[in-house]
């Protein structure tokens, strides 16, 4: 038996996927995941509430065993491929295929005794592998409430399209569970800041799946209130499918719609979340997303000062300038969107029949080929056998037109 076989245990038995505590008040019992890894009851077990930490969490004695899963997570006869989280045909959640420890990372642990938590990306997600399969995936730790809504909300919304649900809740005790999430090719935010800023006809293509994933949760009485950028991921390596990677922020509004918690991030925030005590979720999603617009197309944000207090006084006065490159019908989405009164914005199915969004955007090819070109300095010479040209050309084209009018009327 080798180390990887030591801590993949071969007969384990089999429990129900959903916890059994009780689910918070006003939402609907959590869904009965359904992994899509082989968790046969030969290939792994689930963890329930009320189980011994010890059985959810073990540390890994032998450092050894990570560098071993490295090598072998590949599965290409036992070889390493090194891989780097900007490759375009590589998922930035896989595990660090060039063997050793990534930076940042800490000592792994195995987590209900199928999943090897090896690399900490932030303070609540880590990298993990599947030990049965040796598939990379993604851990991410949070509160075992926060966790519960977070399948309750998909269990409201059911199979919408561009939202990813987790692969599997385990519950641990000391108020912590884990939800087990698909890998990604990348977040909306790191694409659009490694390129500057994105051509048109693309940002049609991202932003209406952006806004189809809005209009589902608004439909289904979701508001996502942590509304940006980063929130969005791709599910492709050629970065052509984008969708929402959790529900963690959202909140179910009701009918009436009416929010008071000042949740969001600072350069996304709604002026009206600013000054009043009570707002609309909705309209202030609709606001977030005319700030995703225009930093998807302009490459910045709309609103911007040198500290918070001076970001928040420029989203108070709702004064922006829009680029002149910008096509007239993205302008006028994006002067739509983030109008100052929450009551004049569109909402998000209103948003999908925008002309920006039905109709291709006019003179993109010359918009885009003449964007940040500087031109030549000529020489003297070279401005005087241009004028020359320019005057030899109008000549012709006028003796042309000359001759063909006795064509044209039949003379």
């Amino acid at each position: 038996m080798n180390q990887v076989q030591q801590y993949a245990p071969s007969s384990l038995p089999s429990l129900p996927l959903s916890p059994t505590t009780d689910v918070p008040q006003g939402l609907p019992p959590p869904p009965r995941l359904k992994p899509t890894l082989d968790l046969t009851p030969q290939a792994t077990t689930a963890v329930r509430g009320g189980a011994d930490k010890d059985d959810v969490v073990q540390a890994v004695p032998n450092a050894a065993i990570f560098n071993t899963l490295i090598i072998n997570n590949n599965n290409n006869n036992g070889a390493s491929t090194p891989s780097t989280p900007t490759s375009p045909d590589v998922p930035v959640n896989l595990v660090n295929a060039g063997g050793g420890r990534a930076q940042g990372s800490t000592q792994p642990y195995l987590l209900a005794s199928r999943y090897l938590v090896t690399r900490a990306l932030d303070s609540a997600t880590s990298e993990a592998v599947h030990l049965p399969s040796r598939t990379s995936l993604i851990v991410k730790c949070l509160p075992t409430r926060t966790a519960m809504e977070v399948c309750s909300q998909h269990a409201i919304l059911g199979e919408a399209e561009g939202i990813r649900p987790p692969l599997e809740l385990i519950e641990g005790n000391e108020g912590r569970s884990w939800l087990v999430i698909a890998p990604h090719f990348g977040d909306l935010h790191s694409y659009v800041r490694s390129r500057k800023r994105i051509r048109e006809v693309e940002a049609q293509r991202l932003f209406s799946q952006v806004a189809r994933v809005v209009e589902q949760c608004h439909r289904a009485g979701l508001v996502l209130r942590d509304l940006k950028l980063r929130k969005f991921v791709f599910t492709d390596a050629n970065r052509q499918t984008i969708s929402l990677e959790s529900l963690e922020d959202s909140v179910v509004s009701g009918t009436e719609d009416i929010l008071e918690d000042k949740h969001g991030c600072p350069a996304y925030v709604a002026p009206e979340i600013l000054r009043a005590a009570a707002y609309s979720g909705r309209a202030a999603d609709m606001w977030s997303l005319g700030v995703m617009l225009f930093t998807m197309i302009v490459g910045r944000y709309p609103f911007h000062g040198c500290d918070t207090n001076a970001l928040f006084l420029k989203i108070r006065s709702g004064d922006f300038l829009v680029p002149e490159w910008v096509g007239s019908r993205a302008r006028h989405l994006i002067h739509l969107l983030l109008q100052k009164d929450p009551t004049m914005r569109p909402t998000a199915s209103m948003v999908l029949s925008h002309p920006w969004l039905t109709r291709p955007p006019r003179d993109l090819s010359l918009r885009d080929a003449m964007d940040h070109y500087v031109p030549r300095l000529m020489s003297p010479q070279e401005q005087q056998s241009a004028a020359a040209a320019a005057a030899s050309a109008a000549t012709a084209a006028l003796l042309a037109r000359t001759y063909a009018v006795p064509v044209f009327l039949g003379l």
